[in-house]
């Protein structure tokens, strides 16, 4: 596992923000401006963002191009891959810069009114915690998901907080996301009830949970074809994610060095327990078959590609 820090973005770290943000955007030519716009409006302290646009075919990086050079406290890193864990290790190893608190957010939803101060006296408060839990404001899930972050203390990927020194040890112990791996804010919130040690005490506490920090978005539309299409595809991700979580538990258990750097290796190394799953009931049994299909197809796909190549 790499723990270099090799730095291709050196015009974006700034050491001069209490706290850094990083917003995640993939085509968000639409939605990026008000997210940026919720940062700046509702943080007290110095703050600067990091728009992280990975594999963007939209006019995305030239809106935050746009919007930086009248706001210097947002840096535009711009990222070829189009993957979300990849964005994160980006950030995590070449981007952020000293920081008492990292936020990582996503560029489709905007911050409510001092939600960013919420999760800051989250953290100030519970010296215990590693990390702090936003829930959201608007959907129709709205009750549910803030079960998982109060109840369970789960982080959920569209606004959450690290400590700074949390993030610090992630980047010399070399934790990177496999990329690929669908569900990164399931996957962070064990790294953090772990401390970033998987053969060590899993403790819930880590987390500090804040419904006092909310977050948007925009729902759904059933009328719309184009929605029902996203939904399709959210709910196959969403089964995905609860596989590949019962893949990579049992390599980390082996110690943090089992993390696989992509999801096709997770696949590989745990090929016989791939292939045992099952559906789960209910709704679930289709979403979760078109999951399973995927997931065996792309390892295929892999495999055969070890095959043929040279060497």
């Amino acid at each position: 596992m790499r723990d270099a820090r090799v730095n291709q973005y050196p015009e974006t770290n700034r050491s001069d923000a209490d706290w850094a943000v990083a917003v995640f955007a993939h085509n968000e030519a639409d939605n990026i401006e008000r997210c940026l716009n919720s940062i700046r409006g509702h943080a007290s302290r110095r703050i600067h963002a990091y728009v992280l646009a990975n594999g963007c075919s939209d006019e995305t990086e030239s809106v935050v191009r746009s919007y930086a050079e009248r706001n210097d406290w947002v840096s535009l890193v711009s990222i070829a891959r189009g993957d979300k864990c990849n964005a994160w290790n980006v950030f995590v190893h070449e981007v952020a810069p000293a920081a008492q608190i990292h936020f990582f957010m996503d560029g489709d939803v905007w911050a409510e009114a001092g939600a960013f101060d919420a999760l800051g006296d989250a953290l100030s408060s519970d010296t215990r915690a590693m990390a702090a839990a936003a829930a959201p404001s608007t959907g129709r899930a709205k009750a549910f998901m803030e079960e998982l972050v109060c109840t369970h203390r789960l982080l959920l990927g569209n606004l959450y907080a690290l400590r700074g020194t949390f993030v610090q040890a992630a980047r010399q112990a070399g934790v990177r996301l496999p990329i690929g791996y669908v569900g990164d804010d399931g996957l962070v919130t064990s790294l953090v009830k772990w401390n970033l040690d998987p053969k060590g005490e899993f403790h819930a506490w880590r987390v500090a949970p804040c419904p006092q920090a909310r977050f948007g978005f925009r729902s759904f539309s059933f009328l719309s074809p184009s929605d029902w299409r996203t939904y399709l595809r959210r709910r196959i991700r969403y089964s995905r994610r609860h596989f590949e979580h019962e893949l990579i538990v049992p390599l980390l258990r082996q110690g943090i060095t089992k993390m696989p750097s992509d999801v096709e290796t997770l696949y590989q190394l745990q090929q016989r327990q791939l292939f045992s799953l099952r559906p789960r009931g209910g709704i679930e049994r289709l979403f979760d078959s078109l999951a399973l299909r995927t997931m065996r197809t792309s390892l295929s796909r892999f495999t055969a590609a070890q095959r043929s190549s040279p060497g």
